[in-house]
């Protein structure tokens, strides 16, 4: 779980920073080992969080904090752990 929660602080600050459309998430192919549906299920995970990066930054409201992030990404069970 503390890698996804890496990741997905990463996709979010890259895509805060540079917001672009959410089609640009890539993954290398070392990840096709993890097989079909998990890798599903991993770019569904990061293209909602590009998502809402993109989107905080362009309404103005500013960056999320990472619980809260977490929260919505991965759900409100890991919002509150490191």
């Amino acid at each position: 779980m503390q890698d996804l929660k890496w990741i997905t602080d990463d996709v979010y600050d890259t895509f805060y920073e540079d917001p672009r459309p959410v089609h640009h998430v890539a993954m290398g192919p070392d990840v096709l080992e993890l097989g079909q549906e998990a890798v599903m299920e991993l770019f569904k995970l990061l293209q909602l969080t590009a998502g809402l990066a993109r989107e905080d930054k362009e309404d103005g409201t500013g960056k999320r904090s990472k619980q809260d992030l977490w929260a919505r990404v991965l759900g409100p069970e890991h919002a509150n752990t490191n």
